[in-house]
């Protein structure tokens, strides 16, 4: 196939393709990445879709770290006596862990900085 120059003007039969970079890291010197505890209510009839949130959120998170936006769902743990999901994620900021949750669904959650010890 060859490959021409999109100018706007394509005639019939051109093929344009764009073609996708690898991301580059911010900076040679990025150390490790934020974590951030998601706690979010999860009612008992909701407790049976956990699986599809989580799934959900991993795959949010798959996409933007594919668009140069790293993020990383680490764990999630259902505390049914408080009915509450916790998930660690790894992100550079809490933005980009609530895009993640945007992108997945959730309409109610709380981020919060932690700490790894």
């Amino acid at each position: 196939m060859e490959l021409s120059h999109f100018d706007g003007t394509a005639g019939s039969g051109e093929a344009h393709v764009v073609l996708r970079m690898p991301c580059r890291p911010k900076s040679p010197n990025v150390g490790p990445m934020n974590t951030f505890s998601v706690q979010y209510p999860v009612t008992q009839p909701e407790a049976g879709d956990l699986a599809d949130v989580v799934a959900a959120m991993r795959q949010a998170a798959v996409n933007m770290t594919a668009a140069c936006q790293p993020v990383t769902v680490l764990h999630t743990t259902y505390v049914p006596a408080e009915q509450v999901c916790l998930s660690l994620v790894a992100a550079d900021d809490a933005a980009t862990v609530m895009e993640v949750l945007r992108r997945a669904g959730s309409i109610s959650a709380r981020v919060l900085p932690a700490v790894s010890l």
